[in-house]
C-alpha cells in the first residue's frame, strides 16, 4: 500500500523494472486518471487499482499472467482493458464494481469465470467466453443489468447459483 490513498495522484509511469503490481499500491488513488507501464508486467497484486475512481483505460500488457482478487474493484469510470493471451488466472472479485466497462475479453487460457468478477458491472453488454471456461463462479455476473448477449464456446461443467441473476437485458446465450 505504498502509494494507497495519494489523493493528489493523477498520473503513473513505472519502469521496465516493475514486473509485479504489488498488493493495494494505488489503493484509493482516487484522482489516478492515467497510467502507463512497459509490457514487462507479469502480476497486477490484490487491490493494486482499487477504487481508483478516476481511472479510465488500463494499457494492453502483452507478458501478463495474473489479477488479483479486487485489482480494479469500483474503478467506477473504467470503461475497458485488453486482456493479453497470456493471463492465466483472473481472480474474485477483480472487476466488481467497474460499472463503466462495456466491454472486456476473455483471453483463452483462463478456465474460470470466478465469484463476484464482473458483480455489478452496469454497463457490460457482451461478453465472449472461450472453451477454456469449466466453470462460472457464484454472482459471476450478478446486476450486469446492461448485459444482452453471452457468447458460448463450449459446455461448462459448473455454474454455481445466482451467475446471471439480474441480468435484465440477457436476450441471447
Amino acid at each position: 500500500y505504498e502509494f494507497a490513498k495519494c489523493t493528489k495522484l493523477t498520473e503513473i509511469s513505472l519502469p521496465p523494472s516493475v514486473t509485479i503490481i504489488e498488493r493495494g499500491l494505488f489503493y484509493e488513488c482516487k484522482s489516478l486518471k492515467k497510467v502507463s507501464f512497459s509490457e514487462s508486467i507479469k502480476e497486477i497484486h490484490s487491490f493494486a487499482f482499487c477504487r481508483c475512481l478516476s481511472l479510465k483505460e488500463i494499457p494492453s500488457i502483452s507478458s501478463l499472467i495474473k489479477i488479483g482478487d479486487f485489482a480494479f474493484t469500483e474503478c467506477k469510470l473504467l470503461t475497458q482493458i485488453m486482456l493479453p493471451n497470456t493471463l492465466t488466472t483472473i481472480c474474485e472479485q477483480a472487476f466488481n464494481g467497474c460499472k463503466s466497462l462495456t466491454k472486456i475479453n476473455i483471453p483463452p487460457l483462463i478456465t474460470e469465470i470466478s465469484f463476484c468478477l464482473f458483480y455489478n458491472c452496469e454497463s457490460l453488454k457482451e461478453i465472449s467466453l472461450p472453451s477454456s471456461i469449466k466453470e462460472i463462479g457464484k454472482f459471476a455476473f450478478y446486476g450486469c443489468y446492461s448485459l444482452e448477449k453471452v457468447h458460448i464456446k463450449s459446455i461448462w461443467n459448473s455454474i454455481f447459483e445466482s451467475s446471471f441473476c439480474y441480468c435484465k437485458s440477457l436476450k441471447q446465450i
